[in-house]
This record gives C-alpha cells, structure tokens and sequence, in this order.
C-alpha cells in the first residue's frame, strides 16, 4: 500500500474532515457489506478446511469469467496486475451466484454483490488530528485480503466494472472432515473402558465383579493386538498390473472385488501438485462393472481386491490413466493419484 501524506492548518482544514470522514466511512462499508453479505453462510465448516492446492482467476474488464469449482476454493486475495489500462481509476469486483436458499425452484434465482473495489490512485482516507495540525493520509489500495469461500459445483460469475484487470488468488479445500464419505466410519462407538482407577476406594465391589473386569480387560487387549496387526497390513504399498500402486489404509469387512463385479465408489482424485481435477463424496456412488474397460485401466487393476467399507489410495502412472494426450483438467502424461472407497458391490 502507498501512502501520502499531507499536512495542513486546522483552521483551514476543518471544513474538509467532514467530508473525507463521509467518503472513507462509506468506502468501508461498501466493500465491507458485502464481502460479508455473501460470505456469512459459508463460514460455519472454515476451521475444518484443509488446503488442497493453489487456485487462480483472471477477471478482465467487460469480460465476465465463470468458475464451476470442482472442489470447494477460499479466495484470500483480490489484485490489481503489474500493468495498468487505468492508473487512477476505480475497479469493483462483482459476484454473481445462485441463490441455493430457495429450494422451491428448478432453477435458483440470481444474487449479485461486490466483493470489493480496487484504486491505484488516491482511493482511503484517514485522519490524525492534533491541538493544531490535521495530518491527512491518502492511500493507494491495489489489493485487498478476503475470507470468501465458493461451493463445489455451484456457478459463481466474476466481473470487472472498471478497465482495470483484476486477478483472484486462493486454494481448494477440503471441508468434508473426517466423518464424511469417503472418510466415514460406520463402525458404532465402543463403549468406554472401566477402569479401576477411577473408582473411589470406599466403593464396595464383589470379588466376581473383579474377575470379570479382569476378563474384560484382557480380551480388549487382544482385540487391540489384532487391529494393531491388521493397521500395519493395510498401510503396505504394493505394485500390481501396469504399475498401479496400492495402498490400503482400511480393510473393509465386507467381500472381495472381482472383475465382472458392479461396484459403487466414492473417490477423490488428484494430481502430484494436489490439485482435485475430480471427486464423488456424497449423492450417488459412482458405478461401474470392474474390468470391462468402463473407467480408465488403472482403477480396472487398482479396485480389485478391495472389501467393502475398505479404503484404498492408487497411484496410477500416466499408461495407465489418460496417456500422453491427457484430458480435461489432466495435463498429459500426468501420474494420478486417487483415494478410493469400496462402498457397495453386485
């Protein structure tokens, strides 16, 4: 930020401070308004986000640009580039989204707010008065923090009023937590351990109760050596046809995938740099008969095996996912990198 600073005789200045505290203060709440007016319903998950990748987004003036974010993205920055079309103009950032509070409709409504406005030239003010003198600072604003997150699969339109372009910086991130698919756990609590300790010693126990807490302690020691034996199993990474690797990082319970089988997945799928390019995480799992060449051939080989309720993460070398060629999202000769869950199976 630049700043300027002036220094004038009260007397001579007081007409002026009303004013520069009228454009200030409503220069604040503009901006402020409504960064918070669309930002409110997204903050309540923030503090269980986990940082996925960078995200970036070039906005140009007369030219609106729409994000259909295939993950969930925190924008932390708005800012002017390194070359100016305007040096001294006002540029606002206007968002357009849907509304997805009504739920009555096929097709939301259309909401529209300014996340903020960006000026290189003299654009805040603030005020220092002394017994004598008003010091007036005047600064150039070219860049603003946000805290402004935008939905998966939502569409959000940005535009640039102003000649100015404008550039959005932020990350993907994860807000599922850990007791969403494909991380959930179906399993039921286990009931606490009882422990002796905590008894108070002018408690009355009887002499069988004793010997079957010493039971009981004894048999959730061998369950908790058996978990701790199939843990170790399931972390082994082992390299299967086509130089898919696999790890396991929970064995399901339920039977084993074979090719010919119908099987329903919940999936995340990444790039070395941790970008998400895909995901299936909630509504319907993603179908497909195991082997008959319907998905790319690096979950034909990676999927088989699998239990159901099991977790798996594939590491599928670029032969076998999109080749040279790549796709959409996936550069070529891109290694892909999937956490896969074994939901169901036909």
């Amino acid at each position: 930020m630049v700043v300027e600073r002036w220094t004038i005789g009260l007397e001579s200045a007081q007409g002026f401070i009303d004013s520069i505290h009228t454009i200030a203060e409503s220069g604040r709440r503009e901006c402020h308004t409504s960064v918070t007016r669309h930002s409110a319903n997204f903050f309540s998950n923030l503090n269980m986000a986990v940082e996925v990748g960078v995200w970036s987004c070039t906005v140009e003036p007369k030219k609106g640009s729409t994000v259909n974010p295939p993950a969930a993205i925190r924008i932390t920055n708005v800012a002017l580039g390194d070359v100016l079309a305007d040096p001294s103009g006002r540029t606002t950032v206007k968002l357009t989204y849907g509304d997805n509070g009504a739920m009555d409709e096929e097709e939301p409504p259309k909401k529209s707010t300014f996340i903020c406005a960006l000026t290189p030239g003299k654009a805040s003010y603030f005020c220092l008065v002394s017994p004598t003198l008003l010091t007036i600072l005047l600064a150039q604003i070219e860049q603003v923090a946000t805290n402004l997150v935008l939905e998966e699969d939502e569409e959000y339109v940005f535009e640039a009023v102003g000649k100015n372009t404008v550039y959005l910086t932020g990350n993907y991130i994860d807000q599922q937590g850990m007791d969403m698919p494909p991380f959930d756990d179906d399993s039921d609590d286990e009931e606490d351990a009882f422990n002796l300790e905590d008894v108070s010693s002018d408690v009355e126990m009887d002499p069988n109760d004793l010997d079957d807490e010493a039971r009981r302690r004894k048999k959730k020691k061998k369950e908790a050596e058996k978990t701790d034996g199939e843990t170790k199993k399931a972390a082994a990474e082992r390299e299967v046809a086509g130089g898919v690797k696999i790890k396991d990082t929970k064995v399901g319970t339920g039977p084993a995938a074979k090719k010919g089988h119908t099987v329903s997945m919940r999936y995340i799928g990444k790039l070395q740099s941790g970008k998400i390019f895909d995901s299936n995480t909630k509504g319907k799992p993603f179908t497909f008969h195991l082997g008959k060449g319907e998905v790319i051939k690096g979950w034909d080989e990676g999927i088989v095996g699998m239990h159901v309720g099991g977790e798996r993460l594939l590491t599928i070398p670029p032969a076998m996912g999109y080749g040279k060629r790549g796709t959409d999202g996936i550069p070529g000769n891109s290694t892909l990198i999937f956490e896969v869950k074994l939901t169901d199976l036909k």
